[in-house]
């Protein structure tokens, strides 16, 4: 569980967070439910931009949701990656 977004750090979505966001309706936020770490790109409280998004400059809102990320260290990144 996060407290709040940090531009830089990685993220990935818990798959029991799925039920509990509201997704939007063009299916652009479905590259979180990937099962993958996302490195956020701008960050806040409960706002973020990640740069592997189809829309990088575009700031999602997960007001109720945060308990259903985790941050994930760059070294488990390198290592997922390989």
């Amino acid at each position: 569980m996060i407290k709040k977004f940090k531009s830089g750090k990685s993220y990935k979505l818990r798959e029991e967070g799925f039920n509990h966001i509201v997704w939007n309706g063009d299916g652009k936020m479905d590259f979180l439910k990937d099962g993958k770490p996302h490195r956020c790109k701008i960050g806040g409280r409960y706002l973020a931009s990640f740069f592997d998004s189809p829309s990088p400059d575009r700031e999602w809102a997960f007001p109720f949701s945060l308990e259903y990320f985790d941050e994930v260290e760059q070294s488990l990144i390198s290592l997922l990656e390989e």
